[in-house]
């Protein structure tokens, strides 16, 4: 995170996607708020989060042994 000459703050790392964002078969199912990481890794405001990401595994999502 950094904050530039004008006071803006931002941070600096991957983008998350969802399903509905990228091509994927009719037929395939995805758990409900389910986010891919992507690739890319930009600047971004710290205006445009739009709240917490937990990346879990396949196992600790389903068998919700997870704690915020």
């Amino acid at each position: 995170m950094y904050v530039d000459r004008y006071g803006e703050r931002y941070f600096y790392g991957p983008m998350f996607i969802r399903p509905g964002e990228i091509e994927h078969p009719p037929t395939r199912l995805f758990f409900k708020n389910e986010m891919f990481i992507c690739g890319v890794e930009e600047a971004r405001t710290m205006g445009s989060v739009t709240g917490r990401c937990a990346v879990l595994s396949v196992k600790d999502y389903c068998s919700c042994k997870w704690v915020f």
